[in-house]
């Protein structure tokens, strides 16, 4: 995940921090942009056939990955606000965004279908899947304003429309992931 973060050039991307007593974790990853801080917590969750279905079992599926993550950045925006030592290392004088990535897509979290499941975030905050972060990163990562159009993209715009990663790439050329290329080349060569 820190490899495709740092496909934006105009990002600094950084690892966790530990902090506390007994010991806890911030976000798995801080990307720092030249206006703002994305805190990144990424799941290898993919979910349940009640979550994919709608069904209730799915809300506590939806609940322990997704809301767990949210807790997650709840608690890292704490640390910021606070000016704990472990996360001294960062700017503070920039908006926060927070983003969840899982393993598969989980249709729907980013609307107002799950506000009433999900815990509130302390930050505007969107859910996105690896392969729509593979993507994005791709074709922002010589764009001189990636850090404003994923700042915009992050921040809720009303309650009829959800934040959403993909509108920061909005009317930009679509672009090949240089470290998913490469990899299919490597296994095309192994292959054959």
């Amino acid at each position: 995940m820190g490899t495709q973060l740092a496909l934006l050039q105009a990002a600094q991307v950084l690892p966790e921090a530990i902090y506390g007593s007994p010991e806890r974790k911030t976000t798995d990853f801080f990307v720092v942009l030249p206006r703002g801080r994305l805190l990144v917590e990424a799941k290898s969750s993919r979910p349940s056939l009640g979550t994919r279905t709608g069904v209730t079992a799915g809300d506590i599926d939806l609940l322990n990955k997704i809301g767990h993550a949210r807790k997650q950045i709840n608690a890292t925006v704490e640390l910021l606000e606070q000016g704990n030592p472990a996360v001294a290392h960062l700017p503070r004088d920039r908006p926060v965004r927070g983003l969840v990535v899982t393993l598969e897509p989980f249709h729907n979290v980013n609307t107002i279908l799950c506000e009433g499941i999900l815990p509130s975030t302390a930050v505007p905050t969107a859910t996105v899947s690896s392969h729509d972060l593979e993507n994005v990163v791709a074709i922002l990562a010589s764009e001189p304003d990636a850090g404003s159009r994923i700042l915009a993209a992050l921040t809720h715009p009303g309650a009829s429309i959800p934040p959403s990663l993909r509108t920061a790439v909005a009317g930009l050329k679509n672009v090949a992931n240089p470290i998913l290329a490469e990899c299919w080349q490597r296994w095309c060569a192994t292959a054959t």
